[in-house]
């Protein structure tokens, strides 16, 4: 302080000079700390940040090799061959091929899905360094057609050798499921196989030669499937199934939140008495209500009344094929006007007719508009979120979704808590895909 009570200017210049040395100090340890923090790769040296990560000079896969059927997946991390404890490379750092996209495709995430039988190579290749590279030899052992038309329930004529590719068919009303072979089937004798179980694995009969040739097996439950098992040498003609016919009670069935009625092993979809009870099928909802009302006059044409346009009784028209629908009110004389829609409600194939704007029973005059929605098939599905999800509850909530469940590789985890529920999916959650689609469950595992 000077004689007046006033801080001099040196004073005041040396307190400026040590409070911006102090704040430099401070943002310098910051920073250092920051970056240390953030990657574990930067150290504050002579007043300047450095990074003294390392890329590998080597990497290794955790398998050289695996086999798995088409549907299936796997999974293939990546690590730094340098160090025996290295922490897995992440997506950013490798970089994921396939040499046969057609028999393996393989995701950023190193998920592995087998497409269809033969052999392919998985290769890992560092980001930084393309020299750097490993890889693993995947092997499709066999192809699997889920059966939603006959056609499609055979095998190649002939079969290929070295095989063991599967068909599998699925009705979720069937008690049992009875399976006619074509006259022609005929497997190598004594060497090759077909397999006929059930979706648990049950045997319900092995077959060689033409012992299936005109033959039929019934398989207990609501699945069937069939495998044909062969060697590597001669082949013969294969198999063929001609006829597929689910055994079904009468009785009322719940299936995907619907109510449905089977009476001589057809699904009912009019009224349905019932002691003192009518039901009444519910067109919007796709269900069977209760109801007090008189059941309608059957759906039948009939003839025109005197001096006037032919009048009939409007026909019942749900899930008949359009056709048949169309040949039908065409010979009533009816003004029909078609909706193509997509359908997410019954799920009903292409061409099926899903809604008329009458109710069948109720009189209708030829000339007169009549609307009809026919189905394009089934859209879209969501893919609901099943992270968490034990393998039973993701498997009723993909069944309910209409979607097949697909067990894919593990997720190796030390988090006992974890173990046994839904790591990862393929797609993911909230995807937009096909009625019907795959969906890859990972699973946490302690391997």
């Amino acid at each position: 302080m000077n004689t007046q009570g006033r801080t001099s200017p040196l004073r005041r210049s040396k307190c400026l000079f040590a409070l911006l040395a102090t704040c430099m100090v401070a943002f310098c340890l910051v920073f250092a700390s920051f970056a240390y923090a953030t990657e574990g790769a930067f150290t504050f040296t002579g007043g300047s940040v450095s990074d003294t990560s390392s890329t590998p000079t080597s990497i290794k896969l955790n398998k050289e090799a695996f086999s798995f059927e088409s549907g299936e997946a796997r999974l293939l991390t990546a690590t730094s061959a340098d160090s025996t404890d290295a922490a897995p490379l992440g997506y950013s750092d490798v970089i994921w091929t396939s040499s046969d996209p057609k028999v393996a495709t393989v995701l950023s995430s190193g998920v592995v899905t087998a497409n269809s039988r033969g052999t392919a190579t998985i290769t890992c290749t560092l980001a930084k360094d393309k020299n750097v590279s490993a890889s693993c030899k995947v092997t499709v052992t066999a192809n699997i057609t889920p059966v939603t038309d006959i056609l499609a329930f055979q095998s190649t004529h002939p079969y290929d050798a070295d095989s063991r590719d599967l068909w599998t068919y699925y009705n979720p009303f069937a008690a049992s499921i009875i399976l006619t072979f074509d006259s022609k089937t005929n497997v190598e004798e004594g060497f090759d196989f077909i397999e006929v179980t059930d979706d648990e694995g049950k045997i319900y009969g092995r077959f060689t030669g033409t012992q299936l040739a005109s033959d039929q097996v019934e398989v207990l439950g609501d699945s069937a499937w069939v495998r044909l098992v062969a060697d590597s040498s001669n082949t013969e003609w294969g198999f063929a199934v001609i006829s597929v016919e689910p055994v079904i009670y009468d009785g009322w069935y719940e299936y995907a939140g619907k109510t449905y009625l089977f009476l001589g092993g057809e699904m009912q979809k009019g009224m349905v008495e019932d002691g003192d009870l009518i039901h009444h099928f519910d067109e919007t909802t796709g269900e069977y209500l209760e109801t007090t009302s008189v059941a309608p006059t059957p759906s039948y044409p009939v003839l025109p009344d005197a001096g006037g346009p032919a009048v009939y009784k409007v026909p019942y028209l749900y899930f008949m094929d359009y056709d048949d629908a169309m040949a039908i009110l065409n010979a009533m004389g009816l003004n029909v006007i078609e909706n193509w829609i997509y359908d997410d409600a019954f799920y009903m194939p292409y061409g099926t007719i899903i809604y008329q704007s009458r109710p069948d029973g109720a009189d209708i005059a030829a000339g007169e508009d009549f609307l009809i929605n026919i189905s394009l098939g089934p859209g879209n599905v969501t893919v609901p979120n099943l992270l968490g999800k034990t393998p039973a509850d993701a498997n009723a909530i993909l069944t309910e979704d209409h979607l097949v469940p697909i067990i894919g590789g593990g997720a190796p985890t030390t988090d006992t808590s974890l173990l046994n529920t839904v790591a990862w999916q393929e797609p993911m959650a909230y995807t937009e895909v096909p009625y019907g689609s795959n969906v890859i469950l990972h699973f946490y595992t302690n391997e």
